[in-house]
């Protein structure tokens, strides 16, 4: 069964909201995906580790673990090809 998503809002400053756009659109990826993911690679580096996602679900479950699987995979070989993003901004 898949776990559920919650709808959440938030409010973002221009530059912030271009650059989310400009970073889903350049890893072909949804701008929930970028989130997550931002989320998880920054929680990382402060040292919390909590398993998100899993196997099964609905269709769109699966293509929401893809979009992170997609921009995980981009973003480590953005650039500089050493270590994680939150690694590579420090």
């Amino acid at each position: 069964m898949a776990k559920p998503k919650y709808a959440t809002s938030l409010r973002l400053s221009p530059d912030a909201k271009r650059l989310l756009e400009e970073l889903a659109r350049s890893l072909g990826v949804t701008k929930s995906a970028v989130l997550e993911l931002a989320i998880r690679e920054y929680a990382r580096s402060q040292g919390m580790v909590l398993r998100i996602g899993g196997e099964g679900g609905d269709e769109a479950g699966k293509r929401r673990g893809e979009d992170h699987a997609t921009a995980e995979r981009q973003l480590s070989h953005a650039g500089d090809d050493s270590g994680t993003a939150a690694e590579r901004q420090r």
